[in-house]
Parts: structure tokens; sequence; C-alpha cells
């Protein structure tokens, strides 16, 4: 498994954001093709959604990667339709009518957003540099729009831009939810899927096809699309679209992805703050859009003050630091926090930890899974379900079994009895009993209450239970009674080369 590295997550955080910053400029171009910003939204939703649907069927494990249950969808669903739609359809309008550079700098003020709603409606402690971050932000708009003046800047466009900002506040709320449950390669195919179906629908309902003319004339669905086959400062649309598609939404999306794996969030997105000024530079060199000083010297503000508030927010326990030491996490609907692990591991828990690195196991936010400590013990599921604030069928519970005196491992969901006997007529022997605690530390090594799925001397046969699949992510034991760790249910039956069975 491959080691965080800072530096490689600052490098794969600045160039997402340089094709993001780039992609403003070429959407500007096939806007001017004339494209309408409602047709390139759709284009660009469809289009990503088909890539990243790709990958995921190409990514382990395939299949069960885009399950989804039913209490998912509706936030999968606001997520795609706000995030991936709404959001960019506001943007082309913006850029369509303000300086790409201008429209950036509205959609940025989101992150402001956010503190201010943690402070205001979720009640959170906030650092004073917020106040100091909203006054800079505020005076820098005012001198982006130049406001003492005759506003010389679109109001459909203003409007819009501060409409996608809006949006993108929404977009890193709903996402903090969904990023804990999901992978973000699976999150953002369900959540472009989303977009596309909105997309299409409004394509759909905005023309209708003329089957009377010669072959029909498809130019009347959702508007002309004729402009695919023009050209835009020389060059094809059709591959301007590519761009936005490929380079201007997949890549850049799947390289931010990477870089959480690397860095803590708050860092990624003051890193990613190089996208306006890329995009003002590149806008400038390909389109001529020049910003006074007055406006280069708002954007700067703004910048600054959003700055301050992504590092305003106080919560009781911090981010993690991207080697995985130092820090606590928050846990996802957890108020009872666990440590990542910094001193000398017990022995059973190095082992655990040794064996899913050795295995490259990821957890649902696709970081490499860590072994982390409870404040207390816990022995049994439902204690440990409290302790996470997580569901108790989120336990994987790793019960170790008697089969005709040869151990089996059975992974349930700690909302579930195991039936012995349709165990033993499901593999083929006389009695499937309870393990004694004796034989349980001879075979793994461990002791009842911290038995983990891995880490142990050998090899053991291992079953997994359907309803663990359920969930997007549970949790196993480390190995001690006070050691967990998350991991998907599909990486857990990977890395124990389980049976996936119902054994309720």
């Amino acid at each position: 498994m491959a080691r965080t590295s800072p530096t490689l997550g600052v490098l794969l955080t600045v160039t997402g954001g340089v094709l993001f910053a780039v992609n403003g400029t070429i959407s500007k171009l096939v806007l001017r093709a004339g494209l309408e910003p409602h047709q390139l939204t759709a284009l660009r939703a469809t289009g990503a959604f088909a890539g990243l649907l790709v990958l995921s069927l190409a990514l382990r494990p395939a299949g069960r990667r885009l399950a989804v249950t039913r209490r998912e969808l509706p936030l999968l669903a606001g997520y795609g339709v706000i995030g991936f739609f709404l959001v960019p359809l506001l943007y082309f309008v913006a850029i369509s009518r303000l300086p790409v550079g201008i429209a950036l700098l509205f959609e940025y003020t989101a992150p402001l957003l956010v503190a201010l709603w943690a402070r205001f409606a979720q009640r959170q402690s906030v650092r004073p540099r917020l106040w100091g971050g909203l006054v800079l932000s505020l005076a820098g708009l005012a001198c982006v729009a130049q406001v003492w003046g005759d506003l010389r800047l679109n109001v459909v466009g203003v409007l819009a831009g501060f409409g996608a900002a809006v949006g993108l506040a929404l977009y890193y709320l709903l996402g903090a939810h969904g990023i804990r449950r999901r992978d973000a390669v699976s999150l953002n195919t369900w959540a472009f899927g989303f977009a596309a179906v909105v997309g299409l629908l409004t394509q759909a309902g905005s023309g209708a096809r003329d089957w009377s003319a010669p072959g029909g004339n498809w130019s009347a669905l959702g508007g002309n699309w004729s402009a695919l086959g023009g050209t835009s400062h020389g060059v094809p649309v059709w591959l301007l679209c590519c761009y936005v598609v490929v380079l201007g939404s997949i890549a850049p999306y799947v390289l931010v992805a990477a870089a959480l794996r690397h860095l803590p969030a708050t860092s990624v997105g003051i890193i990613g703050m190089v996208e306006p000024v890329v995009a003002a530079g590149v806008a400038w060199l390909a389109l001529g859009e020049a910003l006074t000083a007055t406006q280069l010297a708002g954007g700067a503000l703004i910048l600054i003050g959003v700055g301050l508030a992504e590092t305003a927010r106080v919560a009781s326990v911090r981010e993690p630091l991207p080697d995985g030491t130092g820090s606590p996490e928050k846990l996802w609907r957890a108020e009872p926090v666990v440590r990542v692990i910094v001193m000398p591991l017990h022995p059973n828990v190095q082992a655990v930890q040794d064996a899913l690195e050795s295995a490259g196991a990821v957890d649902a936010s696709g970081r490499p899974c860590q072994v982390r400590l409870l404040p207390e013990a816990v022995h049994t599921a439902p204690a440990a379900a409290a302790a996470l604030g997580v569901e108790v069928g989120q336990i994987a519970n790793s019960l170790i079994f008697d089969a005709d005196g040869e151990p089996l491992l059975v992974l349930t969901s700690g909302a579930h009895r195991v039936d012995t006997g349709k165990v033993a007529q499901l593999l083929g022997v006389g009695a499937v009993r309870r393990a004694k605690p004796e034989f349980v530390r001879e075979h793994t090594g461990q002791v009842i209450g911290g038995v983990a799925p891995l880490g142990h001397p050998k090899q053991v046969r291992t079953l997994i239970d359907t309803a663990l699949f359920e969930f997007a992510e549970v949790w196993a034991a480390g190995g001690v009674p006070q050691a967990i760790f998350p991991i998907t249910p599909d990486e857990l039956a990977r890395v124990t080369s389980a049976k996936v069975t119902d054994v309720a």
C-alpha cells in the first residue's frame, strides 16, 4: 500500500485546480460557439457519468462499489442535482456574462458561507478570524464589483455567481455526509448520474423531435446542437467539449479525491484556491479578459478572507494529520471520538495494521484503513455502536467457531445471530459450535471481544454475512477490545478472502 505523501497531495491538488481553472476558459469558448449553459451542463454531466461509470466498474471491487440502499438515495440525489447540475449551470451562466476570474471569485465565497452556517445554524465554535475573513471578503467583493461607481458587472451574471456559491456550500455540506458513507469514485458516479438525468429531462422538456422532417430534426431536442460541429478560436467545439468532460470534470475530481488520501480536507481546500488565480490568468491570455488593478486587489482580499474562514472553525476534535499521527478524528454521526494511534501498538493491533497495509485496504472515503483506539474497551456490538455513534448493524463481529475441530471465522452484522445449523449445512460439517477462549487464542492470537478479521498467525476459513453489505462502511475489531477500524464490506470480503453468505 502506498504511504501518504503531503508533497504528492499538494501536487495532486494543484494539478486538479489547474485543470478546473483551464476548464473555465474552455467552457466559455464552447458557450461562445453557440451552446446554451443548460446544454453544456447536461452534456458535461452525461459524459462524466459515463466515464466514471466505466471507471467504477473497472476498479476492484466492481459490482458492489455502486450498490446503494434506499436511504442513501435522497442524499445522493440532492448531492448530484445541487452540486453537479445547478452549480455548474449557474457557473456557466455567470461566465457567459462575466469574466471567468470574477465569476469564480463569487463562487469561491462558498467556504465562507459554510463557516457562517457552522457558526449560526450548527452553533459551532469559531475563531475570531472568521469575522476578519468576512470583512475582507466583503471588501474584496466590493472592489471586484466596483460598487462606488456605476455597476459595470452584469446583474444576471453576479446573481448567478452568488447562486453558484450557495449551491457549492450546500454541495460541501452534503458531501461531508456522503463521502463518509461511500468511496469518492462511486459517490461522484451517482452524483453525476442524477445530474445527467435532470439535465436530459431539461433538454427533453425544452424541445421535441420533429418526426415529419426527413430523418427527424434533432436540433429541436433541447435547443440547437449544431454548434458541436463548428469551431471556436480555431478549435473544434466537440474537442473542447471532450476537455470539459474528461480533463475539466472527471480528471480533476479523481485528482482531488486522491489528494484527500494525503492531505486534510482543509489543506486541499486552501491549496485549491489556485483555481481562480490560474483561471483569471488563462482567461486573460486566451480571451483577453483583463481585470483592473482594483479588481485584482479585490480578488486577493476575497482569497485571503476565504482562507481565514477555512481555518476558523473549531471542532471538539481535529482532522488527522496526513501521516496518520497526532490529531483525533471526528466520526460520521459520532459525538464520542476515536484517536488515531500514535503510541507503540499492542502486538495484536500491529499485526492487524500490518495486514491491512499489506492488503491495501481502504475505507469508504478511499483512505487507507487505519486502526484506531476507542476511549474505553468495548466487548459487544451494541457497546461499539454506541461509542461510534453508528447503527449496530454496522459493527462487523468477528466470531470464531469450532467446525469439527477446525477454526471458522464468521463476520456477521452486529444486529444478527449466527445460525450454526445453517452454517454447518452450508459447509458440510457435522457441527459448528462457539469456540472456547483457548481455542480462539490458539488460532487467532487474540481474545474474545477483540478478535479481528485478519492479522492471525495463519489464514482462517471465513464467511461474511450478506447483511453487512447493506452499509457503505462497517467497523471491525482491531485485535484488542479497545481497537477498531472502518472498512467497506467489499474490502472486508476481499482482504479476508471470505465467502459471502447468509449466516442468520
